[in-house]
């Protein structure tokens, strides 16, 4: 299992992660009088992230490329953890909850994103500057935590407006139904994950071969359900 991780993991989960972002490029016309144009776009973003965040597997790839990896040694660079920290865990976090923000129509509950939204960015700077040296190498878990609770809670808002109003009739139909739910779900699988985390080190390769594999099952169940919203539903039900 170590082997076949080693081998395929990246290939498979860059092929889930660019799924949705392909099939954008056929759906984006259909949808561009919506607000699922904006999510569209993000999974063009995310596909751009997982693209330039595997530089180091580029840099073992091609021995042409291969100074580079000795030209980053010892610098922020070295590994991808700031990539996916800014780009990813801070961007991604800030994309759901502006884009929850945006299709939820109760002004209470906006205000209770916007709050989320600013407790959260108020950890994550927090921490980057107190935790400056810990990022360099694995950011600190509560940045983690504290972004998929705030998705956890734009989620939550939306499902709940969604089941008080006359939507809830053609709730199968609509492209944001199965964006929320796939993401509640994604988050009560690896919320628990990154609580368990900070009892493990890398050196574990039990547990690090695990949380590899639930990963990956996550990733490839979430991308495939938003590439087949994508598909299936249409404009008018959104």
């Amino acid at each position: 299992m170590e082997e076949f991780l080693n081998n395929y993991y990246s290939i498979i989960n860059s092929v889930v992660v660019f799924f949705p972002a392909i099939v954008g490029v056929f759906v984006l016309k259909k949808y561009s009088t919506t607000s699922i144009k904006y999510f569209i776009w993000f999974c063009f973003y995310v596909a751009f992230v997982e693209l330039i965040g595997a530089y180091n597997f580029y840099f073992d790839k091609f021995e042409s490329l291969s100074f580079m990896k000795e030209f980053l040694k010892d610098t922020i660079f070295e590994t991808v953890q700031w990539w996916y920290l800014i780009l990813w865990t801070l961007g991604s976090t800030l994309f759901y909850a502006l884009y929850f923000k945006n299709i939820i129509k109760g002004n209470s509950f906006k205000k209770v994103i916007k709050f989320a939204n600013l407790f959260f960015l108020i950890i994550f700077f927090t921490s980057v500057i107190y935790y400056y040296d810990a990022i360099v190498n694995k950011p600190p878990s509560i940045i983690g935590i504290s972004g998929s609770i705030l998705i956890f809670i734009c989620v939550l808002l939306y499902l709940v407006e969604i089941l008080k109003s006359d939507k809830v009739l053609s709730i199968f139909n609509s492209v944001n139904f199965y964006i929320a739910s796939t993401i509640l779900l994604w988050n009560l699988i690896m919320i628990p994950l990154t609580f368990y985390d900070v009892y493990f080190n890398s050196s574990d390769m039990d547990f690090s071969i695990l949380k590899a594999l639930i990963y990956l099952g996550c990733n490839t169940f979430m991308y495939l359900t938003f590439s087949f919203a994508l598909l299936w539903c249409k404009p008018q039900n959104n």
